[in-house]
């Protein structure tokens, strides 16, 4: 393998959340998967009681089973209420949240949906910067030039495709990776994007319908070695970084 050039570049996660909680400070090395942020998403859902229980909209009070405010579990019991026959219909949360209305002109009360997203470090480096606008990640990472079929840059584990066979031997656990294969050609790309890869790299396309991005690199036996390693591909720079 002939020596590869290798630079220090940087990997920056811009927020646009308002509720951000920061894990990580300045000056900290950290390792890939290392969970860097916390952001708290919020969704109003509406359940309609009225129509549900088959009561009055202003009627609706009298059937609940829960406070006004209260922490709500996926599945806990909402309000119910016996029919004629005796029999119950009950009204489950569908999710998580937060008891936070109740329209009586409507029969119908609002659950304030909660879900925290966490933000995992795709590489190993030192924390530049950390506040609640972005974090700013100083990497190690060694260079292949080459072009691609695409605009964007993209992170994920490289993962090498048997030369032998290539088609047959693409399968489901190549999902969500960036496969790295001698020739592409348009059914191999077809059967790629059904298998959700993220990405192709490559030194021969033979394709005129490209169904995902691809980056043709030069030196491709020597990017051979590095299957297994997180990568960048940054196509408006035309290279691909590979993490140490």
């Amino acid at each position: 393998m002939k020596s590869l050039s290798q630079i220090s570049s940087f990997w920056v996660l811009n927020f646009n959340q308002p509720k951000v909680k920061l894990l990580v400070k300045p000056g900290a090395e950290i390792k890939k998967g290392v969970i860097l942020s916390k952001i708290e998403k919020t969704k109003e859902i509406w359940l309609d009681l009225s129509a549900a229980l088959s009561v009055r909209p202003t009627k609706i009070n009298k059937f609940l089973k829960i406070p006004f405010g209260c922490d709500l579990k996926k599945g806990d019991l909402v309000a119910g209420k016996k029919n004629f026959w005796g029999k119950r219909k009950e009204i489950f949360s569908p999710c998580t949240g937060v008891f936070k209305e109740i329209d009586q002109a409507r029969g119908r009360i609002k659950i304030l949906k909660k879900k925290v997203k966490k933000i995992n470090s795709p590489i190993r480096g030192r924390v530049i910067e950390a506040d609640q606008t972005k974090i700013k990640i100083e990497f190690q990472a060694k260079i292949f030039p080459g072009e691609g079929k695409g605009k964007e840059r993209i992170w994920g584990e490289l993962k090498a495709l048997d030369s032998r066979l290539p088609y047959f031997q693409l399968n489901i656990s190549f999902k969500n990776k960036i496969v790295l294969v001698p020739k592409i050609d348009e059914m191999l790309l077809s059967k790629a994007k059904a298998l959700g890869v993220k990405a192709m790299v490559t030194r021969k396309l033979k394709a005129k319908k490209i169904f995902l991005p691809v980056f043709i690199v030069k030196d491709y036996n020597d990017l051979v070695s590095f299957s297994g390693k997180e990568v960048l591909l940054d196509f408006p720079e035309k290279r691909i970084l590979v993490c140490d």
